[in-house]
């Protein structure tokens, strides 16, 4: 018989935003995963949910011996008993602690809190009936404009997610007023500029292309960060960066 194999679940929730976190470890591979939902009703819920995502990647590794882990201890869990009968060959659950699970409840309020973010940029989007969507949710303008309304720090912040090194250390430079350093540009990295420059406050943008043209080699750039692009360019680098950071890959504790 094959050894047992852990799967470690928690879930982290809030009852003001009706966002959840979920966090699973696989003790197996000792890989990492989470994922970000809105509108889960309650806790209860969220827990559920997160022992859900657990199940589905031990069926996707194929895993025959699996042990679930997980720490509340009001879910019912027969209906997902039957349901696994012949899918797995070995299977259990296991209550334990909420204290032996903190890694998982880590990775899950990590993804909680992304969600929140999201969920937080559509309450500073000012509200338009012709710009109203379905379900609840932001469109691509209206999460743009909202990130409008950030620090401009938070805003370089999020834009630098799907930045190489160079770039970070080029923004921040400019942000700590330090020496400016010769940038040698790739393509991915010039795009990166643009979306930033493009997000910035209006009178931000003068002085960053400025910044950005005094420090990039090569003159077949500087018209490029400067030059507007059509909003799918903008779109683009957006779910770039979404799916960058809600991508199920590990967390570093």
């Amino acid at each position: 018989m094959t050894d047992n194999i852990f799967m470690i679940s928690d879930a982290s929730y809030s009852y003001n935003t009706k966002c959840a976190g979920l966090g699973v470890i696989d003790l197996h591979s000792n890989k990492k995963y989470s994922q970000s939902i809105q509108g889960v009703k309650d806790s209860h819920n969220a827990e559920y949910k997160a022992l859900l995502l657990s199940v589905s990647i031990a069926l996707k590794n194929n895993y025959n011996n699996v042990v679930f882990v997980y720490d509340n201890k009001t879910l019912d869990l027969e209906p997902l008993k039957i349901w696994l009968n012949g899918k797995i060959d070995i299977f259990q659950f296991l209550w334990l602690k909420r204290n032996y699970l903190q890694n998982a409840d880590e990775i899950a309020r990590k993804a909680r809190k992304l969600q929140e973010q999201l969920y937080q940029l559509k309450q500073k989007t000012p509200q338009k009936k012709s710009t109203s969507t379905s379900n609840n949710q932001l469109n691509d303008h209206q999460i743009i404009q909202a990130i409008r309304y950030y620090h401009p720090k938070k805003i370089a912040n999020f834009c630098l997610t799907i930045a190489s090194n160079k770039e970070k250390k080029l923004v921040n430079n400019y942000f700590n007023g330090k020496k400016p350093i010769e940038y040698i540009p790739t393509k991915n990295g010039v795009n990166t500029l643009i979306f930033l420059c493009y997000l910035f406050p209006k009178k931000m943008r003068q002085d960053f292309f400025l910044y950005i043209k005094d420090n990039i080699k090569g003159n077949k750039y500087h018209s490029k960060v400067r030059r507007d692009k059509p909003m799918p360019f903008y779109i683009k680098r957006l779910h770039q960066v979404i799916d960058k950071l809600q991508k199920e890959k590990k967390y570093k504790n």
